[in-house]
């Protein structure tokens, strides 16, 4: 991505290209549920088909050519894993998420009582839980930008956990719930651009390597948390789903202190690094 809009303004389009992913999610989801509602499930599929044609007919014909790196080998790419602070913030993203999609998965049993089994309530819910986290992206870049990433990690974890260990209650009720989605859609979205910049302060020219691991443990994080939810809900009570992922995410929030001082107290060795993209 740095070879399309150059390294200056790679900050501002990582916010632009993960609000992208939460604005898909947050027309994705509400509409995926209303076709496969009204035109069964299999309708849902040929839509996604179609919307995936469509994309890869405007990056080829919109996106500019650019060079191929030269070829690295899997060692050299995960390099970067032998330095403890990019693993540390990888850890911090694998907990995090792993929490968060751990409702998500199930957020028709999760918020079973707000929605009174309605699917269109549903629907509704996710587009704005969508919206708020395409809100989050967008705002988290230039928080970032002001404040730094410290802060703006630990106040949004911080945040998000407290709002999943009020979920048992605050799920009850279209009411509560609505606030406690916005809530999470902010500060759970808002979470990973901080994230991609520290991990591409610790070894800047590592950084197509690093976002690829980053977005590695995300999607680690959210298989795990179908596992676990599931657990959850077979064992336990649905309801008590926010209570287990707050676990998780406040695991988090203890973890992602520990790369913020080895940041600044940095080691000696570099990391082997590979090239930029």
């Amino acid at each position: 991505m740095a070879l399309l809009v150059g390294a200056g303004q790679a900050r501002e389009e990582f916010a632009i290209v993960v609000a992208g992913l939460s604005s898909a999610t947050a027309l994705g989801a509400p509409l995926g549920t209303f076709i496969g509602g009204w035109l069964g499930w299999r309708s849902t599929m040929w839509f996604v088909a179609a919307v995936a044609a469509l994309a890869a007919i405007g990056v080829a014909r919109l996106l500019q050519d650019v060079p191929t790196l030269p070829p690295v080998s899997l060692a050299r790419r995960l390099a970067p894993l032998g330095d403890l602070r990019v693993l540390l913030t990888l850890a911090t993203t694998w907990l995090a998420y792993a929490g968060i999609f751990l409702v998500y998965t199930y957020i028709g049993l999760s918020f079973d009582r707000a929605t009174g089994g309605d699917a269109r309530v549903l629907a509704g819910l996710l587009l704005l839980w969508g919206m708020a986290a395409t809100v989050g992206n967008l705002a988290a870049g230039r928080l970032t930008d002001r404040f730094g990433s410290r802060r703006i990690i630990n106040e949004a974890i911080a945040v998000v956990a407290l709002d999943f260990a009020l979920l048992p209650w605050t799920s009850a009720s279209l009411a509560t719930a609505v606030p406690a989605l916005v809530v999470w859609g902010v500060c759970g979205w808002g979470l990973l651009v901080p994230q991609q910049h520290r991990l591409i302060s610790i070894t800047p020219t590592a950084a197509p390597v690093l976002l690829g691991l980053n977005s590695a443990a995300i999607y680690i994080g959210v298989s795990m948390s179908g596992v676990i939810g599931g657990a959850t809900v077979t064992w336990f009570d649905r309801h008590i789903l926010g209570l287990v992922g707050a676990a998780f995410i406040a695991v988090a929030l203890f973890v992602a202190e520990w790369p913020h001082r080895r940041i600044t107290q940095p080691d000696r060795q570099p990391v082997e690094t590979v090239g930029t993209s």
